[in-house]
């Protein structure tokens, strides 16, 4: 322990040591005046413990301990507060979509130091951007524009192997009678353009890796569809008088024998914002015939682009490399639909066209 002298006056109780006033811990308890001007020794910068004439004087351990406890914590709140303001700037000058103060979640996640979301269905729909009474994934450069950006996190560069997993599931269940494609978009993919979601639009995302993909019902959909036109005229009764036909897709009675695996990308897909104008939004809604006085309504939405998807279908009971329909193995079959009818939503104008 250091020697000096406790003071009392003239100012707040201090203890003088080589000519330096050192401040007491103001829980030290109160020392009377009869004291002041006496040697003392004492320990602590606040002294936090003082003898004076044998009588010791200290801050109790108990409380003590809190008072470090307390100076940690706040030490520790200023640390985050200030890696808090930074994630902040950092987000707002990013010119992605997400900003974790604009987004309608819990207020303690809020809190948290989530610099972005590694699970683009999180990122999308869980943390969805919400300004000015709406949610939005994009917004014009002219006002702080901004626009969501893709993050897939582990899986940002393990698609392939991926597939090649969904490949060996598939294996599993049919041993080498499994068909495998791989086709490109030729321009934008929408799928899941019409399902529920905070903004006007939507988009297929699987609910655990977070990527876009198409589901084993809709390819299933496409190709039986496709058939049923070119082969059937378009009748589908005459479809399902067709033994084989009801064999590969099932009929009222029977479960078709292929089975459909749900495709997903084989490399990391480019997600890229899209618009369509609604020219007569009054028209639509019921209210006014379409006239040149209404103004367009900008509706944004989300494209897949530049991805070559993996596709699987086998079967237990049919040979999927060699059965055929009309001349056509299921695999001739799954091209000629998704090349020449398309998936997905705005076939009509070009997208989810594959080659």
């Amino acid at each position: 322990m250091k020697k000096g002298i406790f003071r009392i006056k003239p100012k707040p109780r201090h203890v003088l040591f080589e000519n330096k006033q050192l401040s007491i811990n103001k829980d030290l308890p109160d020392i009377g005046k009869e004291f002041s001007g006496l040697e003392c020794e004492f320990e602590g910068i606040p002294v936090d413990k003082i003898i004076i004439n044998g009588i010791t004087f200290s801050v109790d351990s108990e409380k003590k301990l809190q008072i470090e406890q307390r100076k940690q914590e706040a030490a520790l709140e200023e640390d985050f507060k200030k890696e808090y303001e930074k994630m902040l700037l950092e987000q707002e000058r990013s010119g992605d979509s997400f900003r974790l103060e604009f987004s309608q979640i819990p207020c303690d996640t809020k809190k948290s130091l989530i610099n972005d979301i590694d699970n683009f269905h999180l990122k999308l729909n869980k943390f969805a951007r919400f300004e000015s009474d709406k949610f939005s994934f994009l917004r014009n450069a002219k006002n702080g524009g901004f626009e969501i950006k893709e993050n897939f996190g582990l899986l940002e560069n393990k698609f392939a192997a991926l597939n090649k997993r969904h490949c060996n599931n598939a294996k599993a269940l049919f041993g080498e009678n499994v068909i495998d494609v791989t086709l490109t978009p030729s321009y934008h993919l929408v799928v899941g353009l019409g399902g529920h979601s905070v903004y006007e639009t939507s988009m297929t995302l699987h609910h655990i890796y977070g990527v876009p993909y198409i589901p084993a019902s809709s390819i299933k959909g496409v190709v039986r569809s496709w058939i049923i036109l070119n082969m059937y005229q378009n009748e589908e009764n005459s479809a399902l008088k067709d033994d084989t036909f009801v064999k590969w897709f099932g009929g009222q009675s029977s479960a078709g024998k292929l089975v459909f695996f749900d495709a997903f990308p084989n490399e990391k897909p480019r997600i890229e914002p899209d618009i369509m104008n609604v020219h007569y939004p009054k028209y639509y809604q019921g209210t006014e015939p379409p006239t040149d006085t209404q103004s367009p309504v900008p509706v944004s939405f989300l494209t897949v682009t530049k991805s070559p998807f993996k596709f699987f279908i086998g079967s237990s009971e049919l040979n999927t490399k060699s059965d055929k329909l009309k001349d056509k193995t299921i695999k001739d079959w799954l091209k000629d639909a998704l090349t020449n009818h398309g998936i997905g939503a705005k076939t009509a104008v070009g997208y989810g066209y594959f080659h």
